[in-house]
């Protein structure tokens, strides 16, 4: 591909597949769910699928500015090490096991930084510990590669910061991802991630989704943890902020729920013992009914 073409275009999305090889174009294809089960069954490793979203995830960087930071070497150690236990133990460390799992920059990943988007945290040491939410994940055998970029003081519905830019949307450059999941929302779109970690109050998990062609759940308030993010919230604490995922499928959101409302974070984080209870089994023997209030 002519480097004229990318410069030419404002549709990258449609470029992405000639500039990544045919198996990493075969592996990002998949969703969460999917890839789950394709590493269950020894299609594909660990290692195999890290490194396939770690490649495309640097080519949509560069094409739309949605990422703050990568770890691409703790990603692949990691996916060796989940390979080993699965090669020697013939178990699963999780329902997660294996597949790549991108986070938003205001949750905190053990040994790397979080800014939030301030410039006043930008110099601030590298984390300890890992967000309640990523801890969870982690546990579940997620392998986590990189934070995605959101805005300085997150209730803004577009992504830019003076410290990383503005993340552009992959259907048209000329556009915004939407905000303040923005980072997750185009890097997903681009299928340089499977599954987001993300957040909302007023539409920062919505509005990205629709905005690159993607679902988001933007759980009720109290059911998902987010202890261990950083965002100024002192003094609005009236104003819920919620956790919850961004992907290409349904079935994602619901696997990123189950996996989380499993681990009973109850236990950890003052919130409701609500187990997750899918409403999709009940769909077999009886109709689904919604109700509107105006």
């Amino acid at each position: 591909m002519q480097l004229r073409e990318i410069r030419n275009t404002t549709r990258v999305i449609d470029l992405l597949p000639d500039l990544v090889p045919s198996q990493v174009v075969q592996i990002t294809a998949l969703t969460a769910t999917e890839l789950a089960l394709k590493i269950k069954e020894r299609h594909f490793s660990s290692v195999q699928v890290a490194e396939a979203f770690c490649h495309r995830a640097a080519v949509a960087q560069q094409l739309t500015n949605c990422l703050t930071e990568i770890f691409f070497a703790d990603a692949i150690e990691q996916a060796l090490n989940l390979d080993h236990v699965y090669e020697t133990t013939g178990k699963l460390v999780g329902p997660l096991h294996g597949v790549p799992v991108s986070v938003k920059d205001h949750y905190n990943v053990k040994g790397q930084p979080t800014t939030a988007g301030y410039i006043s945290y930008a110099d601030h040491a590298v984390k300890s510990k890992d967000a309640h939410i990523v801890e969870i994940l982690r546990n579940a055998g997620a392998v986590l590669y990189a934070k995605t970029n959101n805005p300085q003081c997150m209730m803004v519905l577009e992504t830019v910061s003076n410290i990383y830019g503005r993340t552009l949307n992959p259907w048209n450059t000329a556009l915004g991802a939407g905000g303040s999941s923005g980072g997750e929302a185009s890097l997903i779109a681009q299928r340089g991630s499977p599954l987001g970690i993300a957040s909302d109050i007023g539409g920062s998990i919505r509005v990205p989704a629709a905005f690159n062609g993607l679902y988001g759940f933007k759980p009720s308030g109290k059911r998902v943890p987010t202890s261990g993010w950083e965002c100024t919230m002192s003094g609005a604490e009236s104003i819920t902020a919620v956790a919850g995922p961004i992907s290409q499928s349904v079935q994602d959101l619901e696997l990123f729920l189950q996996v989380t409302l499993d681990s009973q974070p109850w236990l950890k984080e003052p919130l409701l013992a609500l187990p997750w209870k899918s409403q999709t089994k009940h769909l077999k023997t009886q109709k689904l009914t919604v109700g509107l209030m105006h």
